[in-house]
Formats: structure tokens, C-alpha cells, sequence
């Protein structure tokens, strides 16, 4: 649902959640054409400490922007305009099983940056802009083929902006998720304390 007047894009409320193991085509979001943005969600690990197995966790526009599960680290990853692949991330190993993180991502055409539970855990600036068409996909979850083993986990409270957040912004929202112990897609008292 898009509530009127805002920079949300899309909202998945914080009752729906989405398993890792599969994939969910959100298949029109036109509001977040253009090359800036906001990705947030909370991400409960189902996987044992020490898992090395992948996960696609939200694609916008066929890998034009994705964040991934890639052994140990979180990564967001991106295609410019020209086909240029660049990306930024950070080890998750510590994470736990059923302790949920908020993920965050930002971009405005040139600069991205990853945020895990509301702190700044990676940023780069990169010379090719990310332009969103306005048939832009956004995809929750995993299309892996059967043979692969997936990371498993539970994706809730996802949202979706079509401007580039502060460090404030970010920071703002997960301490009011957690301080009123709201954690979307999550089971009551899973909230990371970090």
C-alpha cells in the first residue's frame, strides 16, 4: 500500500513477512523511478553461526540494485547505466539465529551506503549513476535453483523510498523500532540490541 503525499514507494506493513527461501515480485513501483532511494527492512537469520550458504534478499529492477547473503557478508550490490558492476558490504558471522537486524540501504546516483541496525557499516562513491525506469520490479527473496542451498531467513517490514535518507533518518527510525520493540516480521523480543 502507498500511502499519499510521501516519498514511500512501497510499505509492506509490519505483519507481512517473506521468507529467503523463495521469491516475491512486487511487479510495479513507479514511484521509485529515478536515481536516489531508501531500502529498509529487518532481516531474522534462520541460518546457524558459521553458515556459508547464500541468499538474494530484495532485487529492484533485474539486479540493478540487490542486497545478498554472500557467505559471511552482507553486501549491497549495483549496476550503473552503463553495466558497470560495483558494491559494498560487511561480515554478518556474528549474527544469530532468530535475532533480528535492520538492513538499510541508500543512494543517490553516484553514492551508496549500508546500514545495519541503524550505524553506518559501509559507504563508496562510485562515477556511474543507477537510473530506475518506471517499470522497475522489486523482487523479496531467493530464485535459486532447487540444487542450491539457500540462507535461510525471514524478511518483515520492508520499505521503500524514493529519496536518499540522512544518517539521522536512518538512525531515527530503527531507534524507534526498537525502543518501542517493534521489530516487523519478527517474533516478539528478537530485536538486535547492538
Amino acid at each position: 500500500t502507498v500511502p499519499a503525499n510521501t516519498d514511500v514507494a512501497f510499505d509492506s506493513g509490519n505483519a507481512t513477512s517473506y521468507g529467503t527461501e523463495s521469491q516475491v515480485e512486487v511487479p510495479d513501483v513507479p514511484r521509485i523511478a529515478g536515481q536516489s532511494g531508501t531500502l529498509s527492512f529487518w532481516l531474522q537469520p534462520q541460518w546457524d553461526e558459521g553458515n556459508r550458504d547464500d541468499a538474494t534478499l530484495v532485487q529492484l529492477g533485474d539486479s540493478r540494485l540487490q542486497v545478498i547473503k554472500n557467505v559471511n557478508f552482507l553486501r549491497f550490490e549495483f549496476t550503473d547505466d552503463n553495466g558497470v558492476t560495483g558494491g559494498i558490504g560487511a561480515p554478518i558471522a556474528d549474527w544469530k539465529a532468530g535475532e533480528s537486524h535492520q538492513i538499510t540501504t541508500t543512494w543517490n546516483g553516484s553514492q551508496f551506503s549500508l546500514y545495519f541496525d541503524g550505524q553506518l557499516v559501509s559507504q563508496t562513491v562510485h562515477d556511474g549513476r543507477v537510473t530506475l525506469a518506471r517499470d522497475t520490479k522489486l523482487f523479496i527473496g531467493s530464485d535459486f535453483p532447487e540444487s542450491r542451498p539457500v540462507a535461510s531467513g525471514t524478511i518483515g517490514g520492508l520499505e521503500l523510498h524514493n529519496q536518499q535518507w540522512s544518517l539521522n533518518q536512518v538512525a531515527n527510525q530503527y531507534q524507534s523500532a526498537v525502543g518501542g520493540k517493534n521489530t516487523p516480521g519478527a517474533s516478539p523480543g528478537g530485536a538486535s540490541q547492538r
